[in-house]
């Protein structure tokens, strides 16, 4: 029976051992701290539970969240309502369902702090803080914290976008986004449980002015913050010329979730891309039994990544600037798609779809202009109509005896 070591018990991590587990491979996962409450996130969009339906069981501690409070600068407040809810959970919940599911599967947990890596052989040996372990194969999937910086993705402060917030114990029923002209990101708060993560994240800016500004906003609506616990951390958010030289896998290795670069550069969101990177590197683990060399699995499992998701998340680095500093001639595009999104269908969907995960970012760009080209539209021939009465009342002013045929040619 081969032998797989995986460390880190987030979701890659967890669903990456779940998967080779199943397959038949002796699995160990390791991690110093398992199940442990995330500042950030936490929200599960449409796609991940559509491609795990186990996220959406009722049974497990999450919300369904189907309201989303959407602010730019001087756009006034809207709200979106979901078709399809975002699924809030505890990042702890979420981390103990999934490492539930790998003990499930007879994956081997240890609660252990890996200290180093290297290659024995045709495998691995870990030293761990009491002990030592082999393993054929390793999978990183230690976050963003990656403390092997010569395995996994490498990237720089270019290449991650801040995140620093609070948790507060605030109840709410629905998700608040806040955009700003200044920054290449957004302020949220998300409903967890029995607390609110309030925090705001992005790239362009400073984290005194980050924090400045999320702090005013909570101010502004009287959510108290002051002694409240604060988080700072770095997500990645790989600029487009990194893609295409990330670093994923090499000899006898694969990198999974944060660790390999796998977020959003645009949103931030990680989690599905954390658990189906799992998937997929289990996928490419379980091919290389057939194969002699490790050459094949870095190979395998660098397309299966590439043809699943990563040229959408190369795409959504290319937009991510664009979408939110680019100008549109009258604000940005948050703020112009907040202002029509009040008289126009088309913009009102994109929303929802854009929050709740169910719009891919190859047609993005093209629904934006589209709808956006719709709604200038509308406004030009509303303007011309409206024109046109009054052109058309002067005229009737101006001739009160014409007989109505001759009115008409006036028209």
């Amino acid at each position: 029976m081969r032998s797989v070591a995986v460390i880190g018990g987030g979701p890659a991590g967890a669903m990456v051992a779940e998967c080779l587990s199943r397959q038949g491979f002796q699995v160990r996962l390791l991690d110093e701290k398992l199940a442990w409450e995330k500042p950030c996130g936490g929200g599960v969009t449409q796609k991940a539970y559509l491609q795990f339906p186990f996220l959406s069981d009722l049974s497990k501690p999450h919300a369904a969240i189907a309201r989303c409070q959407l602010r730019a600068d001087e756009a006034k407040p809207y709200q979106v309502s979901l078709q399809h809810p975002v699924l809030i959970y505890s990042r702890k919940e979420l981390n103990q369902l999934l490492l539930d599911r790998a003990t499930s599967a007879g994956v081997h947990l240890e609660q252990t702090r890996v200290t180093s890596v290297e290659r024995s052989g045709a495998g691995w040996r870990l030293q761990c803080k009491k002990s030592s372990l082999e393993a054929d194969y390793l999978i990183l999937a230690t976050g963003a914290r990656n403390p092997f910086r010569r395995l996994g993705t490498e990237w720089d402060s270019s290449n991650a976008m801040l995140a620093i917030g609070y948790y507060l114990p605030v109840a709410s029923s629905q998700i608040d986004l806040q955009f700003f002209s200044w920054l290449q990101g957004y302020l949220w708060l998300f409903p967890r449980g029995d607390h609110i993560s309030a925090g705001i994240c992005g790239k362009g800016a400073s984290h005194g002015q980050m924090r400045a500004a999320l702090e005013r906003y909570l101010d502004d609506r009287g959510i108290a913050w002051e002694g409240a616990a604060f988080f700072a951390h770095l997500i990645p958010a790989l600029e487009t010329r990194h893609w295409q030289q990330n670093r994923v896998a090499g000899d006898g290795w694969l990198a999974v979730g944060d660790a390999a670069g796998l977020v959003d550069p645009l949103t931030g969101e990680g989690i599905y891309y954390a658990m189906r990177s799992g998937e997929l590197a289990a996928q490419a683990v379980v091919g290389s039994r057939t194969r002699s060399d490790d050459a094949s699995l870095e190979a395998h499992y660098t397309k299966l990544l590439r043809d699943d998701f990563v040229e959408e998340l190369e795409l959504a680095a290319k937009l991510a600037r664009v979408f939110y500093l680019g100008e549109t001639g009258l604000g940005t595009v948050p703020q112009r798609m907040i202002q029509f999104a009040r008289h126009n269908s088309r913009i009102r969907q994109l929303l929802q779809d854009l929050v709740s995960g169910a719009q891919n970012y190859s047609g993005l760009r093209s629904r934006v202009s589209e709808s956006l080209h719709a709604r200038v539209l509308s406004t030009i021939l509303k303007y011309l109509r409206g024109s046109y009465a009054r052109l058309e009342s002067a005229a009737n002013d101006d001739h009160p005896q014409l007989p109505p045929d001759e009115a008409a040619e006036l028209r």
